[in-house]
């Protein structure tokens, strides 16, 4: 199967089936529900590397993608993290 990076981008990246009424995904959502997000990340980003090209419908490169993603979003995280540290 030959993805552009645009379908990634929707399907694998911020799919609309986690993203709420208002407007913030499930990952966004971690603050307001407690969550530690770094935790949650290192989880995600072990578990599609992991199952990389072994689940039905899926290809490894689609999980290649979301663990990249996670690992993405977690660097930003704890950028902020870090700056916030810095700032007190």
């Amino acid at each position: 199967m030959n993805e552009t990076d645009e379908q990634l981008k929707k399907d694998v990246i911020r799919p609309e089936r986690y993203v709420g009424a208002s407007g913030k995904d499930l990952i966004d959502l971690c603050p307001d529900l407690n969550i530690d997000f770094s935790q949650a990340a290192k989880f995600n980003i072990f578990k599609y590397l992991m199952r990389a090209g072994k689940k039905e419908g899926s290809t490894a490169l689609k999980d290649y993608v979301k663990a990249d993603v996670y690992l993405r979003r977690l660097i930003e995280w704890e950028k902020k993290r870090t700056e916030s540290q810095d700032a007190q």
